[in-house]
């Protein structure tokens, strides 16, 4: 696993715990080459460089006054939705079954483990923010009544 990540798809960095966790051992066995680690280390380190890391009090920077004020702005949040809008793609909707019809549904299942969480949704990206919801909540917004199954696995 080690050596695919580092020598065949070129990851330079894992959010996880994962390579924190392995790499000295496969390192160890000659599974990877420290060369390989070098040249991820080097391209972090490089990254940094580029986004300023190392320029000195980051609240005298460009951006450096910026926020918890500056996240939930109307102005943000609009471009937030204009970007999911241009980032959407729709199966074939030959039958024009898209949109639901919240008059036409009379059952509508939202099943597994992730069905209404928003943690895994948003994984180990995000920031502070006012306003987070589920897909499930979007999805059953319209719709009058709710049965959810949460251990249907």
């Amino acid at each position: 696993m080690l050596l695919k990540c580092f020598d065949l798809i070129g990851l330079d960095l894992n959010c996880g715990s994962f390579l924190g966790k392995h790499t000295e051992a496969a390192v160890t066995a000659g599974l990877v080459n420290e060369s390989a680690i070098d040249r991820a280390v080097s391209n972090n380190f490089a990254t940094l460089m580029r986004l300023g890391f190392f320029d000195g009090d980051p609240s005298k920077q460009l951006y450096g006054k910026l926020g918890p004020k500056d996240v939930c702005t109307a102005e943000n949040q609009e471009l937030a939705r204009e970007a999911a809008r241009q980032g959407i793609v729709l199966l074939k909707n030959t039958a024009g079954s898209l949109p639901l019809s919240p008059t036409a549904i009379k059952n509508l299942a939202v099943i597994g483990p992730n069905a209404n969480v928003t943690k895994t949704m948003i994984g180990n990206y995000e920031g502070k923010t006012s306003i987070i919801s589920s897909n499930f909540l979007h999805i059953t917004s319209n719709v009058h009544q709710i049965n959810l199954l949460n251990d249907v696995f």
